[in-house]
C-alpha cells in the first residue's frame, strides 16, 4: 500500500467500533473507508452515509442515481450490492480515483460478484462534476453530492446557479442530496444554512438530517440535507432557521468558500 504522498494517505487501523478497517484520507479529512474483515467489505464504515440511506425511505422507485465525489467507491459498492435494480454514475475529478477503489477498497471484487463490466449497473467518470452536470444529456431519480476540495465542499456545485442545473438533471420527483459538515449547534452552520438558502431557491422542499454518529466532545457533525418538490418529512429531520442565511451564487461562491471553516 503507498505511503503518504503529498495530502493522500491509505492506511489501516482499529475504527471507533472496534472493527478494522481501511481508510483513504485526503488532507485532514477520511474520504473513503472499507472493512478488511471477510464478507464485510461492502459494508458502510461512515455514519453520514447511512444516514444517506433515507433516501430509500423517501422513494420506492429509485433506478439510477448519480454520485458526485466517488473516492474509495463506499457508497457504490453498499447500494450496488444491496439494490439489484439501482444503477450507479460515479463523476470523481481523480482520475484514478477508479483505479486506486479496485486496487484497495475491494471494488475490483465487486465488478466482479456483480457482473459489472457487462450489466453496467456501475458506470465511472472522470469529470469536474459541474461541468458533468452542465454537459450530460442523462437524467436521475437521485443525484448525491458528496464531492470535496480537502475539508471544504465543493461550492460550485451548490450555489443557487447550480442547483437549477441539477434540478434540469432530475426525472420527476428526483432528489438533490449533500453531505454537508457543520456544528453540533445548527445556528452556528452558517454555510449549511446558507446550502439550504440556495437549495430553496430552486426546490420546494429541503430535509435536514443530523448524521448519526459518535460526538461524544466533538462540536461538528455531518448533516445530510435533501432536495426536492415531493418529498417534506423524513423520521428524524430537523427545523432550521434562516434569517441570518444567504444564497449562494456563482458570483459569492468564491469568498463563501474562502470563509467557510469547521
Amino acid at each position: 500500500m503507498p505511503q503518504e504522498d503529498q495530502e493522500i494517505r491509505l492506511y489501516e487501523m482499529e475504527y471507533a467500533d472496534g472493527r478494522q478497517a481501511r481508510i483513504y484520507e485526503n488532507g485532514e479529512v477520511m474520504h473513503s473507508a472499507a472493512y478488511t474483515e471477510e464478507g464485510c467489505h461492502y459494508d458502510l464504515v461512515f455514519d453520514y452515509m447511512k444516514t444517506m440511506n433515507v433516501i430509500f425511505d423517501l422513494s420506492d422507485s429509485i433506478h439510477d442515481i448519480l454520485l458526485i465525489g466517488g473516492a474509495g467507491y463506499s457508497y457504490p459498492k453498499y447500494v450496488i450490492s444491496r439494490y439489484p435494480d439501482i444503477r450507479m454514475d460515479v463523476v470523481d475529478i481523480d482520475p484514478m480515483a477508479y483505479e486506486t477503489a479496485k486496487m484497495y477498497f475491494y471494488l475490483d471484487e465487486l465488478i466482479r460478484d456483480f457482473d459489472l463490466e457487462n450489466n453496467r449497473r456501475l458506470i465511472p467518470v472522470t469529470d469536474d462534476g459541474r461541468h458533468y452536470l452542465e454537459t450530460t444529456e442523462k437524467t436521475y431519480d437521485v443525484i448525491i453530492n458528496d464531492a470535496y476540495n480537502g475539508i471544504v465542499p465543493v461550492v460550485s456545485l451548490i450555489t443557487a446557479e447550480a442547483c437549477r442545473t441539477v434540478k434540469s438533471r432530475l426525472r420527476e420527483n428526483g432528489m438533490y442530496v449533500i453531505n454537508v459538515p457543520g456544528y453540533k449547534r445548527m445556528k452556528k452552520s452558517k454555510y449549511m444554512l446558507d446550502v439550504i438558502a440556495s437549495l430553496q431557491t430552486v426546490f420546494r422542499s429541503v430535509i435536514v438530517i443530523r448524521a448519526a454518529g459518535r460526538f461524544a466532545g466533538s462540536y461538528t457533525c455531518n448533516y445530510i440535507v435533501a432536495a426536492s418538490d415531493c418529498y417534506d418529512k423524513a423520521e428524524g429531520m430537523l427545523k432550521y432557521d434562516l434569517n441570518d442565511a444567504s444564497v449562494i451564487t456563482d458570483e459569492n461562491a468564491e469568498s463563501i468558500e474562502e470563509n467557510y471553516h469547521v
